[in-house]
């Protein structure tokens, strides 16, 4: 039987932060599907430029739906 390869660690807010024509973040909800644009600047001021992006996935919470948890997006268009 062959092993899976580990999963490479989460990107951190400051290293999406860092690629070129990368400003904002989509965020989308499991539950009721809406989904918000995110300033990555922003983020990075709040809760700093290490830290992973799987804090975000778990943390951000909707006032729409009240739930914990969602998808992350980062635009990979150049405008």
């Amino acid at each position: 039987m062959t092993r899976r390869a580990p999963d490479p660690p989460a990107a951190s807010i400051g290293g999406l932060h860092q690629r070129p024509h990368s400003r904002w973040l989509w965020a989308i909800c499991h539950r009721c599907l809406h989904s918000s644009r995110l300033p990555l600047a922003s983020l990075v001021i709040r809760w700093g430029p290490h830290t992973s992006s799987d804090v975000l996935r778990n943390n951000l919470k909707w006032t729409r739906c009240g739930h914990k948890g969602n998808a992350l997006q980062v635009p990979s268009f150049i405008e």
